[in-house]
């Protein structure tokens, strides 16, 4: 065999090639001498042996695996509100005027609700096309699950933060500027 490298990988016994022609390493070989058996030094009795499951292990792994299918069947059961927001409840998405004149969204005859308050949102009657707005943001939702991500309803989130800022001014308290204007 012919060495491509002259580089080579030392051991305390033989000098080893680190590339050949067929491109392989050699990098250990066996020890010339024999393996010698070390004297037993440790103190105290042997180890016992092995004893087979007594029946108060057999019952505990038995709970033990009622308990993991019974978790099993909890996270199965878990699943199933999530199937519920899958589907969207509303068909229809209305905005309509009461006698005051203020707009509110209702999905089918449900009102649309600020979150903070409960109450259903007011639109002003100044403003007829942010309460069109807002009900076709609503229109475009295809689940339940979708309400629940403020990002996709970001109409319906601004007029509520400016129904609560109103909601909150309304209100005399002690200082001059309200603690939500402090926020902003």
């Amino acid at each position: 065999m012919q060495r491509l490298s002259s580089s080579l990988f030392c051991t305390s016994r033989r000098t080893l090639p680190l590339l050949t022609l067929s491109g392989s390493r050699s990098l250990h070989i066996s020890s010339p001498q024999n393996a010698v058996a070390l004297p037993i030094t440790a103190t105290g009795p042997p180890p016992s042996a092995p004893v087979s499951a007594t029946s108060d292990q057999i019952a505990r792994r038995r709970r033990r695996a009622e308990l993991l299918k019974h978790g099993r069947n909890l996270r199965a059961d878990q699943t199933q509100p999530e199937d519920r927001l899958k589907k969207r409840f509303w068909k229809d998405v209305n905005v309509k005027t009461d006698s005051e004149g203020t707009h509110t969204i209702h999905l089918d005859t449900r009102p649309v609700r600020n979150p903070s308050t409960k109450r259903p949102l007011p639109i002003p009657a100044s403003k007829p096309h942010l309460a069109t707005a807002i009900a076709l943001e609503w229109d475009l939702l295809t689940s339940a699950k979708d309400t629940l991500q403020s990002h996709l309803l970001p109409l319906t989130s601004l007029a509520s933060r400016a129904h609560d800022i109103i909601l909150e001014e309304s209100h005399p308290s002690g200082s001059s500027e309200s603690k939500t204007r402090i926020e902003i």
